[in-house]
């Protein structure tokens, strides 16, 4: 399996698009920023599977992802 494919490999590249380093963080903090990667990671997947995966129309499951990833840059913006 590629390592991209690999959650935890992705984990990392979180980290490091976010300018965080594990080795400076408080090990309370470390805990939790990986849960939360895991847990909005664990959430995208059962949208993936039960929502996106129902949509019937290829096209309309396309724009689907796109809106979700707007939403998503939208976000970001707004975060300093």
């Amino acid at each position: 399996m590629s390592k991209n494919l690999e959650i935890d490999h992705q984990y990392q590249q979180y980290l490091k698009r976010m300018q965080l380093d594990e080795t400076k963080m408080h090990p309370q903090q470390k805990i939790e920023t990986k849960r939360a990667f895991y847990g909005g990671f664990s959430q995208l997947l059962v949208l993936m599977f039960n929502d996106v995966a129902d949509i019937d129309d290829e096209d309309k499951a396309v724009l689907t992802l796109e809106d979700l990833s707007v939403q998503c840059e939208q976000f970001w913006k707004t975060q300093k």
